[in-house]
């Protein structure tokens, strides 16, 4: 064992010959030696370590007192300096001199006691009398015939400077009497034993095996001795014999060898300590042994913990977990009635009674019912389940529409079996509930396949069948794409038995081509298949995944009189947790999906199924829609598709031309309210028409086939002049649009739209027909409405451009140098480049601030480029000034100690940025190079890297195997590549005698917090924030730059975790200062004084609420003063956030008499009112909280239909809540979720989720998505793509899902305020004030540990993300 005291250490003894030459070697080397068993060497590596206060005749004395198990010691001395016993040893006298001292000899015990008298007494009290010495003189001495240097040999002496005494203590004697009595006790056990088990024995009632080897690597006298803890570390061990035959009687033999019968010491490297240790080790791990007269209920015990702590009950289904619960139960009570309270045998607990075939029959019936069990539906699988047993019912239904005779009967046969086996799934299997498994869903699914596939495998009895057509593009028409299909719309006569696949078109069946192709991808983009108004959704059992048709329903045989229509659309975006952008889930919005009708007054063609027109005559056209998914088709009424555009395709002379037409041509014309407008065709021929709701949020969602129209000229029913008045009045309106004048253009567009005008009225006068009239309109006027829709981007992108060219410059042009004449041309061409309507615009600040800038152009050319500096500044003012040095150190040392990324040979493998430098960055596709930098030029890009956690990822372990580049980690390469770990822990990490450590916040694999935890002189300091002068916060945004890490401790290459690193700007006119604000995780002295007013005005807010004429004022103020010093005296902003909780808690409970302890009144378990309605049982009232529900952020203004109403019924103003309760009961059991839920179950509301089993009253939802009252549903996506529902608790977002926060872990708590918020994207002032009053920004958390410590609106997309909101939410933060 080597023992280390300032720059002393102790060695094994060499032996053999050259014993000086060794020591020699041992000096220098051992240095860094690893510890050992045992020592007898002692060593001094500076000689001014033992130097005393004491003197003899004016020389220093030194002492050293080596240990009485060390026989040697070596005291090197420094420099040229000897050591000499000689008794001449005076200056200018030859003696015999070494350079150091390594034994005892006998003439040092002569020479100190000759001395003994005339040393101090400090000295002399030290020495024992008879042991071994050494008493030798200290001397710089010299060669005698050369004069240089020269410690040892015969040399001069130069100069006697100390007197050294080396003292070898008395030997200790290890005594092996108690190791000797514990094995006369309880002598030694081989495997062959039969009084205890040898297998299989990791529980024995008290603990198990790996709670008992944790015990004993902590043991105050086990611990001591490291060849046990190396035993005890080598192996994951699962048997209490193990550990007594492969620990406590291995290393009995390694120290205590048995040979002849007779034990003794192995050598006398064997210390006290190790056999104190394994004498206590083996009498502990004898008394842990399990005797076969006991049950051995190991493996029955670990089987019960692991599915205990694996399966939820909430997560199974109801019918599955009857067996598993009794066979929990079961094998529960046995293993409790083996063991009383202390973990000792019962009288139960006997072999005889309880053989080991009974608890291997028990373990095997615990198996078979687990692998039994069913998961639990959640509710994201209920739209499916309804859609399928809805479509049972449809598909069976057929069954008496259908004529018998019309197909074969075979396959009616078939059809009939299939559907009386889905009715009989269906009746089994009828509904959706919170508690049945997803075996019964799989269930319904498989049976509506195969009706519905029975159904579309019926086969004709007549060889020829007719149908109609529709292959539709809705995402052409609603934007430009390269990705086109050919369409489809006719009435065709096909053989019998034809499918779906056969009439698409090869682009339609192709999803290369409507979906993407050729390096391009629309992966929003989706098809919709309809027959007969029906969507043909996809349902998958086994996963049981409701989509979109995919594959497989071109297959489908086609029925007399069938209507098939496919249409090509593009989803609305959702996100998903990779914060990719997806196409909208088909599970959220089945009451959506709508099958849409144009019908109109002109007479239809039953051969081509053409609607004639009349040119010129009006002709109304209606659209509308009904529930395509089967799930909301019964009882649907027809709804009229409002505000849609009319689209049409070109016009053509022959019909099989016109069936292959993209409908893509505007028509300018949109639906009214009912759905309903008049077009007139003014040009003879054939063409398709189809309406599309595109300013619609469920545009992609309600679609239909096109409809064929065949207009011809009637001269008896057109009157040409009315209809070149009506084309002249329509033509004069786009013209005279007001939302356009003169100054909006251009002279030369205003020119264009001038000619085009008075062409297009010209031509309408010299037109001869109705085509050629309406011609020469559509062409002035589609010219003239390009030209205002041009003029519109124009007048937006100039005025951003110019405005934001204007911002690039500093506020002091003087600062400006040469490098900005060409941003002031830039500047100027813009201005110049603006219609006057874009020059009226601008504010007279504005222009005023143009003007300056040009004229600061003026020489700048000649004056040369300035150059602007780049530093970082550190704001430790909150910090205590005896951690200040230790923090200063933390952060040089992480800059001092970068690294390189992980590599696999061609990608990584560059030096990181250093944490709080500035940086010019060179990217490729495989490398990210950094250049540190202090000065660069105006207009540079620059980073900065602001996040910790990137300075730390590489230089703390914690749970990789793996390194950096991949490759296994071994108990040496940890020690390279992690060289900086705190001994025992690699979860943090610390410098050689640093005040600072940094531990991961992926503490032990558990991600506790997004920053690692910083500690000085064991007080934890937290990066408050970052801010920079020289720069506007709107020009500094978030950057990520590739960091590559090939380990096991992600699942990307990249390493995710650090994400965001960088904050990135451009270089100003300006230097740039970047402050670094670090105060103390409890808060700074400005923040707990801010925290203790605020709960101050809060407590006297509620003082005064009550009013003294209160009849329980006298003890509402009582609980106020008391509270009120608590507050006073809080150290930490958490506690101030405690003690405002409990002021305004005893303040509540003094004023209505709260009572603690009882179940709250209608939650009663098994009993109470709500509790039959929900099944939720908060338990025992432990306080009391404050909850509101409010949304004063939209008031339906802006929305329609549904929408707007449940807006409207739920809008408050800001200062009032929708619903609000001021001493609601908190149960033991509560959760912010349950809280929330329990509360508007007592408003009788419903409400739905994610992550729950579905219902009206889930209480195991992990995100609410809407909540219902009295038919309004006001609901996440109700106010627009961006909005939803979000908490505060105590005023603070909470950066996780409602149910985390909970009584049970702490993050819920009496006297708490939880307040539930509806969002949207906000307005200016709206934000501020959402701000201020939710997130009071810059302050930390009043409960640091509880919830994140602010809610900034730059808050980083994955913190909202990991929280459980849907991704609009992060978007909507995101973008304030």
């Amino acid at each position: 064992m080597t023992r280390y005291h300032n720059s002393i250490e102790r060695r094994p003894r060499p032996s053999g010959r050259g014993l000086l030459s060794l020591l020699l070697a041992i000096s220098l080397l051992f240095s860094f030696a690893v510890p050992c068993f045992a020592a007898q060497i002692e060593t001094v590596t500076d000689i001014s370590s033992i130097k005393t206060d004491q003197s003899y005749n004016g020389l220093d004395i030194y002492y050293y007192a080596v240990p009485g198990d060390c026989i040697q010691a070596v005291v090197n001395v420094a420099g040229n300096s000897a050591t000499t016993t000689d008794a001449d040893a005076v200056v200018g006298n030859t003696v015999r001199a070494m350079n150091r001292v390594y034994r005892p000899q006998p003439t040092g015990r002569a020479r100190y006691e000759s001395l003994k008298d005339k040393l101090p007494e400090a000295i002399r009290s030290r020495v024992q009398s008879g042991s071994d010495m050494r008493c030798v003189y200290l001397c710089r001495t010299v060669n005698a015939s050369t004069g240089k240097n020269q410690p040892f040999g015969n040399v001069r002496v130069e100069e006697i400077y100390g007197l050294l005494i080396v003292e070898f203590k008395e030997k200790v004697v290890v005594k092996t009497d108690a190791l000797d009595a514990q094995l006369e006790k309880e002598p030694l056990l081989d495997s062959t034993t039969t009084a205890y088990y040898t297998e299989n024995d990791f529980f024995n009632g008290k603990q198990t095996v790996d709670a008992y080897v944790k015990a004993l690597q902590s043991d105050a006298v086990i611990s001591k001795d490291s060849g046990i803890l190396y035993l005890l570390g080598r192996s994951m061990f699962q048997s209490f014999w193990k550990v007594y035959e492969e620990v406590a009687v291995a290393r009995l033999n390694q120290i205590y060898p048995e040979t002849n019968g007779k034990r003794a010491l192995k050598n006398d490297l064997v210390t006290q300590e190790q056999v104190d240790a394994v004498t206590a080790l083996l009498k502990i791990s004898r008394e842990n042994l399990i005797s076969t007269k006991n049950v051995n209920a190991g493996a029955l015990k670990l089987r019960v913990e692991r599915y205990k702590e694996q399966i939820d009950e909430k997560m199974e289904s109801v019918d599955s977990w009857v067996a598993f619960g009794k066979a929990m139960a079961k094998a529960e009570n046995l293993l409790d009635s083996l063991y009383d309270a202390d973990g000792n045998p019962t009288a139960e607990n006997d072999s005889q009674k309880h053989p080991q075939s009974e608890i291997e029959a028990m373990i095997q019936e615990l198996q078979e019912a687990e692998s039994k069990l069913v998961t639990r539906v959640w509710s994201t699988l209920k739209p499916g389940s309804e859609n399928a047993l809805a479509g049972i019912t449809l598909y069976a239904g057929y069954y008496d529409t259908l004529n018998e005779a019309d197909y074969t009967s075979a396959s009616w046969q078939n059809f009939a079996q299939a559907r009386a086996d889905a009715l009989k799934a269906a009746m089994e299997h009828g509904s959706f509930t919170s508690t049945m498994g997803v075996d019964e869903v799989d269930a319904q699914s498989e049976a509506f396949n195969t009706v519905r596939n029975a159904y579309f495998a019926l086969e004709p009895v007549a060889e020829t069948i007719h149908v109609s057509v529709s292959l539709t593009d809705e995402l052409a028409a609603a934007k430009a794409t390269s990705l086109r299909v050919v369409p489809r719309t006719e009435q065709l006569t096909l053989p019998a038995g034809t499918t779906i696949g056969a009439v698409l078109t090869e682009s339609y069946k192709n999803q290369e081509i409507w979906q993407g192709g050729a390096g391009t991808t629309d992966s929003r983009a989706k098809m919709l298949v309809f027959v007969n108004g029906v969507m043909l959704f996809r349902s998958s059992a086994g996963t049981y995944y409701l989509d979109y048709p995919l594959t497989g329903y071109e297959a489908f045989q086609l029925h007399d009189g069938d209507e098939v229509t496919i249409v090509r659309v593009e989803m609305p975006g959702m996100v998903n947790i990779s914060e990719d952008i997806w196409p909208m889930a088909l599970g959220r919005v089945t009451d959506k999906v709508r099958y849409q009708t144009l019908t109109t007054t002109l007479p239809q063609d039953k051969a081509t199924g053409a609607y004639k027109a009349v040119v010129g005559v009006p002709f109304t056209l209606t659209a509308t829609s009904k529930a395509a998914m089967p799930a909301y088709m019964t009882d649907d009424e027809a709804k009229p598709t409002a505000g849609a555009y009319v689209f049409r395709s070109m016009i053509v002379d022959d019909y099989k031309t016109v069936v292959n037409a993209e409908v893509l041509t505007d028509t300018k014309l949109k639906t009214g309210a009912d759905g309903t407008l008049t077009m007139t065709v003014y040009q003879p021929g054939w063409q398709l028409i189809n309406v599309y709701n595109l300013d619609s949020d469920d545009a992609a969602f309600v679609n239909g086939g096109a409809i064929l129209i065949y207009a011809e000229v009637d001269e008896s029913q057109a009157d040409l002049t009315k209809i070149k008045n009506d084309l002249r009045a329509e033509l004069k309106k786009t013209y005279e649009n007001p939302d356009y004048p003169k100054e909006c253009f251009t002279e030369a567009d205003w020119q264009t739209i001038e000619t085009l005008y008075q062409t297009g009225m010209d031509g309408i006068d010299a037109a001869e027909d109705a085509a050629s009239a309406y011609a020469a309109q559509l062409t002035a006027k589609s010219g003239i409405e390009s030209l205002q829709s041009k003029a519109a981007d124009t007048n937006a992108k100039n005025l951003a451009d110019f405005r934001a060219l204007m911002k690039r410059f500093p506020e002091d042009l003087t600062k400006l140098d040469a490098s900005a004449v060409k941003l002031i041309d830039q500047l100027e061409s813009y201005y110049n480049a603006m219609t006057q309507y874009q020059r009226d615009e601008l504010s007279v600040q504005e222009t005023k601030r143009y003007n300056e800038i040009l004229a600061a152009r003026e020489g700048l050319a000649a004056g040369g480029s300035k150059s602007y500096t780049l530093t970082v500044a550190y704001d430790l003012s909150a910090v205590p000034e005896e951690d200040k040095a230790g923090l200063e150190a933390m952060i040089k040392w992480l800059q001092e100690h970068r690294v390189v990324d992980g590599t696999n040979g061609t990608t990584g493998g560059t030096m990181m940025a250093g944490l709080f430098t500035f940086n010019k960055v060179n990217t490729s596709q495989t490398k990210v190079n950094y250049e540190e930098v202090t000065t660069v030029d105006v207009g540079t890009d620059v980073y900065f890297c602001a996040n910790p956690t990137y300075a730390t990822y590489f230089q703390i372990r914690g749970a990789r195997k793996d390194d950096k580049d991949g490759h296994p980690l071994t108990d040496a390469s940890v020690k390279t590549t992690f060289p900086y770990l705190v001994p025992d822990n690699d979860y943090a990490i610390t410098d050689t005698g640093a005040a600072w450590r940094i531990e991961d916040h992926w503490v032990k694999g558990t991600n506790t917090t997004e920053v690692p935890h910083f500690y000085v002189n064991d007080n934890e300091y937290e990066l408050r924030g970052i801010t920079f002068s020289g720069l506007a916060e709107e020009d500094i945004a978030d950057r990520s730059l590739d960091t590559f890490d090939w380990s096991d401790y992600g699942t990307d290459v990249k390493a995710s975790r650090i994400l965001r690193s960088f904050k990135y700007f451009t270089m100003p006119y300006d230097n740039v200062v970047a402050t670094v604000t670090w105060v103390p995780a409890g808060g700074s002295a400005d923040e707990i004084t801010s925290a203790k007013d605020s709960a101050l005005a809060a407590a006297k807010t509620a003082l005064d609420g009550y009013g003294t004429e209160h009849p329980k004022y006298e003890q509402i103020y009582a609980a106020y003063e008391a509270g009120i010093e608590e507050i006073k005296n809080a150290k930490t902003v958490e506690a101030v956030g405690e003690a405002r909780r409990t002021v305004l808690k005893n303040m509540a409970n003094a004023a209505n008499s709260v009572t603690t302890g009882n179940e709250i009144a209608g939650w009663e378990y098994d009993s109470g009112e709500y509790w039959e309605k929900t099944g939720f049982a908060p338990g025992e009232q432990i306080g009391s909280v404050t909850i509101s529900v409010q949304n004063y952020t939209n008031d339906g203004s802006k929305a329609e239909g549904d929408s707007k109403a449940a807006l409207e019924h739920f809008y408050r103003p800001e200062d009032d809540y929708w619903y609000e309760e001021k001493n609601f009961p908190l149960g033991a059991n509560d959760t912010m979720m349950t809280v929330l839920l329990r509360a508007l179950t007592e408003k009788d509301c419903t409400w739905r989720g994610t992550g729950g089993n579905g219902g009206d009253y889930d209480f195991d939802i992990t995100y609410i998505s809407t909540i219902t009252e009295d038919g309004y549903s006001l609901a996440e996506f109700t106010g627009g793509q961006q909005s939803g529902w979000m908490g505060t608790l105590n005023d603070w977002f909470t950066n996780e899902g409602f149910a985390n926060f909970s009584v049970k872990n702490g993050k819920l708590a009496d006297g708490d305020v939880i307040s539930i918020k509806y969002c949207w994207p906000l307005s200016s002032s709206q934000k501020r004030r959402f701000c201020a009053a939710s997130a009071r920004l810059g302050t930390i958390c009043a409960a640091s540990g509880r919830r994140k410590k602010a809610f900034y609106c730059r808050w980083p997309r994955r913190t909202v993300r990991d929280s459980g909101w849907p991704g609009s939410y992060w978007a909507f933060c995101w973008h304030w």
